[in-house]
């Protein structure tokens, strides 16, 4: 191997070094961000936390971070239920598990999670016409 082939190995093995420290160094950054922000309340439950459009993904977050007794699975009109009420008339601690739009194929896998979680004892559910829909195939 000649001297200019040697160097160019020692230039390439040094920017794959750096470009690798500099990938991890940004992964770990954009990691750090997101844990500290924590925009979907999977970490810890912040109640000042605003409700997404899309809440999907905050009911996975709530099942494993919420105390809770009972589980109210519901479409977007389940929003509207008052919580201290239906803790108060049926003495459970509720959380809110409304999925807006769901199909029932949607609730029913966030209520199999909120009961194989442990947490659920019951199930408040809301059925509408809309959420017997079939989900669309894809």
């Amino acid at each position: 191997m000649m001297q200019s082939d040697k160097a160019i190995v020692r230039i390439c093995t040094l920017f794959l070094s750096i470009f690798g420290l500099a990938t991890l160094a940004c992964l770990f950054a954009t990691s750090a961000l997101v844990y500290i922000a924590d925009p979907l309340c999977y970490w810890r439950y912040d109640p000042n936390m605003p409700l997404y459009w899309d809440s999907r993904y905050q009911v996975a977050a709530f099942i494993k971070t919420l105390p809770f007794e009972a589980a109210i699975i519901a479409t977007s009109m389940g929003r509207n239920y008052s919580i201290t009420q239906i803790s108060k008339e049926l003495r459970v601690n509720p959380v809110n598990l409304t999925i807006i739009g769901a199909c029932i194929h949607e609730q029913l896998a966030a209520a199999k999670a909120a009961i194989k979680n442990g947490k659920a004892k019951s199930i408040i559910w809301s059925f509408d016409r809309f959420s017997l829909i079939p989900p669309p195939s894809v």
